[in-house]
């Protein structure tokens, strides 16, 4: 099992794809929110992590695909220690759907086994109303580095 953490934006700005300007405040954002999301997930705050997620959510990891429950649900046998997010970019595929990717160094344990400790993530966000959701997340375990 991988551990599947997502985030909401807060409120969004007006703008599209060619609103350049405000792209750091929107990547920024993001980023906040998503490690707020790992912060509620940590905590075991199931509230919390719940507003992130659209009731449609995805989750796809090593176990396999699960929906929004599952993924609180998971918290109680998660212990997360910590973790960094790193190498993040953004890309706007829409003025409401936005894809975040990076590299997640995470360490902890999941019903008493290691989780990955480095994974590629994906997180995709889709403006509904005011707020912009998280209605996938993907991760994928990096290779071990190799010596020279």
């Amino acid at each position: 099992f991988v551990l599947t953490v997502l985030a909401v934006v807060a409120p969004a700005r007006p703008g599209g794809a060619a609103d350049a300007a405000k792209e750091p405040s929107l990547k920024e954002a993001l980023v906040a929110n998503e490690k707020g999301a790992f912060e509620a997930f940590k905590q075991k705050n199931a509230s919390t992590f719940n507003d992130y997620l659209a009731d449609d959510f995805l989750g796809v990891d090593a176990g396999g695909v699960t929906r929004k429950a599952a993924q609180s649900e998971a918290m109680a046998d998660t212990q997360l220690k910590d973790y960094a997010l790193d190498d993040i970019k953004l890309v706007k595929a829409t003025k409401n759907v936005v894809i975040l990717t990076y590299k997640l160094t995470q360490h902890g344990t999941y019903k008493g086994d290691p989780i990955p400790a480095t994974v590629h993530a994906t997180s995709v966000w889709v403006k509904r109303g005011d707020k912009w959701l998280a209605v996938l997340h993907q991760e994928t375990p990096a290779r071990p580095t190799r010596s020279p």
